[in-house]
């Protein structure tokens, strides 16, 4: 990997642990409705964990729509937590990279959130 390359990776790292921190959710209704800020650093890893094993952004985006509305999200908090990583990601075009790319981006991401 090139110095340019390497600095570009770190560039859009950083461009992502914002996005995730500042990424807001409302979940709930009427008087029970809030707001959720920014991601779990715990739920960003899982995400990170599952891309890994699988190799495939394709199916990390299809994970990132289903899983907040499935039963095995059991707050509205980790909804909202899965609904920003996915904002955060389609925001600084995660899904747009090569897959060694987004690896290394949402590898480095994890450690600045």
């Amino acid at each position: 990997m090139s110095i340019q390359h390497y600095k570009k990776i770190q560039e859009q790292a950083e461009h992502l642990a914002n996005a995730l921190q500042n990424a807001k959710e409302v979940v709930g209704r009427g008087s029970r409705s809030f707001v959720v800020e920014g991601t779990d650093p715990n739920e960003l890893k899982k995400v990170y964990a599952f891309f890994c094993h699988h190799n495939e952004l394709r199916q990390m985006r299809q994970l990132l729509e289903k899983l907040p509305e499935s039963a095995l999200c059991r707050t509205n908090r980790t909804r909202a937590y899965y609904k920003n990583i996915d904002s955060a990601f389609r925001n600084v075009g995660v899904y747009d990279l090569s897959v060694d790319d987004a690896k290394a981006v949402i590898g480095w991401a994890c450690r600045l959130v």
